[in-house]
């Protein structure tokens, strides 16, 4: 990487509690362990807590029953050899999350002779909160979200009630990370936060002074897209969801380009595939009338739609424009051609979504109907190879990775769009953010990949996720499986090889 402080600049200032997870979850991939933060996160409380009360002798330590609870239990042990040291737990050992991390630190500390542990401390917290100078609060982080049970909204009335100094773990106990909502929150005189300011604590009037703290995860954790980008894009399925309830994507594609119109066909379907296997619960594929019947002899689970019939530009618009006002994202441009008539439509299509507010993955030979003063929103997604953005940018497009990172992100905020630029280093940006991916083989250099990659993303982009957490989802899933694959078939991959794996590598994300 040649200049990591400019990369650094095109990565968030603050994080929410879906994005600071996505983060820890690619620091575990990189390296980091669960353990290893959640000692680190200890170790900076119990530094700044010295530091900050010299002159204290009692601490006590209210530890919830998830990870949160395990920093202070962290802290707890460390700060034993300063300070008499009680953690206060609320609710009981057996409740405590089977977080291994959390487990271990609270029998860490449990051992150790000079903390005491009371558990079902909510009962006993006025006494509790009067024996001691200093409260540190370690009840809930970042995985909280406005609901209090009763045990956790006592004990934290009882400690804003104590009016002692209070310094809290990550964010105040009771404070949304993400929306800020902070109206049963602990009122905090330090807040000690990792890695960087979470979203909430932004304007905070219960977070007192807010120290960000290292506890060793890398920039690369948030700069490069991993497996915490996949969680944080999976789709949420209720028991009771019908497949319309579950995204509909509407995909354009194809046209009779000479004897490669089965081509075109197949990788349309397999696009269509792909969206149907990331989780969306309905897609239609709509190509021209002389390509359609190959279509439809790929997959029985493909809807196909004649639009056009040799090219989408002879199809009628207003009927595509109910289409897309039924979708929740649109995916088109693989293999319709770039006739004249063709791009007309295109543009169209896209401005079109774009006037319904529908994320729209923009790929192929409709990037040709557009250009550097086409302003397009935040829901379009432009996927274009080199050749594609260098017609897009009216310039060579850069070799070096900072060289092509600046362009796209130029681009990006020219269009007011998102643009994947892919390589064997993928960016992936919205004009401000920039995400990497690191591909480990060429295998994925050929046809119908990429129109995979765009089925992906516009799967993620129905199902829910935002169009920039779509299009950095698809990236990754989409290169992690080509490695695996790889390892086994090495550049000998088709595009299908990727759609049927796509379950097998995403099935642990699945949310109900």
């Amino acid at each position: 990487m040649q200049n990591l402080k400019w990369f650094a600049k095109h990565t968030k200032r603050s994080l929410s509690a879906s994005e600071m997870r996505a983060v820890e979850v690619n620091a575990e991939a990189l390296g980091v362990s669960s353990r290893e933060m959640m000692e680190m996160a200890g170790y900076a409380v119990a530094m700044h807590v010295r530091r900050l009360f010299r002159n204290a002798k009692n601490i006590l330590v209210v530890c919830g029953n998830g990870n949160n609870g395990g920093d202070g239990f962290v802290a707890a042990r460390m700060l034993e050899n300063n300070y008499r040291v009680t953690v206060a737990l609320i609710g009981s050992k057996e409740e405590i999350r089977k977080e291994p991390a959390a487990q271990e630190f609270k029998e860490l500390a449990t051992a150790s002779p000079f903390v005491s542990i009371i558990e079902n401390a909510e009962e006993v917290m006025d006494n509790l909160c009067s024996q001691n100078d200093v409260i540190i609060d370690a009840i809930f982080g970042t995985g909280f979200h406005n609901t209090l049970k009763p045990n956790a909204e006592i004990a934290i009335r009882k400690i804003n009630e104590s009016k002692k100094p209070v310094v809290s773990v990550d964010v105040p106990s009771g404070l949304d990370a993400t929306t800020g909502n902070e109206k049963n929150a602990v009122k905090a005189k330090y807040t000690i936060t990792f890695y960087k300011l979470k979203t909430g604590l932004l304007g905070s009037k219960k977070a007192g002074n807010i120290v960000v703290a290292d506890i060793g995860i890398p920039l690369a954790a948030e700069l490069f897209a991993g497996p915490g980008d996949l969680l944080k894009a999976a789709p949420k399925r209720s028991l009771e969801s019908t497949k319309r309830d579950n995204g509909m994507v509407l995909i354009i594609s194809g046209s009779s380009e000479f004897h490669g119109a089965p081509v075109l066909a197949a990788t349309a379907a397999q696009s269509t595939l792909a969206t149907l296997r990331v989780g969306a619960g309905y897609a239609v594929l709509y190509m021209p009338n002389i390509v359609k019947a190959i279509a439809q002899k790929i997959s029985p689970n493909l809807i196909v739609r004649g639009f056009g019939n040799k090219n989408i530009g002879e199809g009628q618009f207003e009927d595509i424009k109910k289409e897309i006002e039924k979708a929740d994202a649109v995916a088109m441009g693989m293999g319709i051609g770039r006739a004249p008539e063709t791009l007309e439509m295109a543009k169209k299509i896209i401005m079109y979504a774009k006037t319904k507010g529908r994320k729209t993955v923009v790929d192929a030979d409709a990037i040709y109907a557009l250009n550097k003063t086409t302003k397009l929103g935040s829901n379009i997604i432009l996927t274009p190879n080199d050749h594609e953005f260098e017609f897009l940018n009216g310039k060579a497009t850069g070799k070096e990775i900072e060289e092509r990172a600046k362009q796209a992100v130029d681009l990006a905020g020219k269009i007011s769009a998102n643009i994947v630029l892919k390589g064997h280093t993928s960016i992936i940006t919205n004009g401000s953010i920039v995400k990497l991916n690191k591909t480990e083989t060429a295998a994925l250099a050929t046809m119908g990949t990429g129109d995979v990659l765009s089925g992906i993303i516009a799967g993620y982009a129905a199902t829910g996720a935002s169009a920039f957490d779509s299009a950095v989802a698809g990236v990754y899933l989409h290169a992690h499986i080509g490695d695996s694959i790889a390892k086994i078939k090495g550049n000998h991959i088709l595009a299908s090889d990727i759609v049927e794996q796509i379950p097998y590598f995403i099935k642990q994300y699945d949310k109900q």
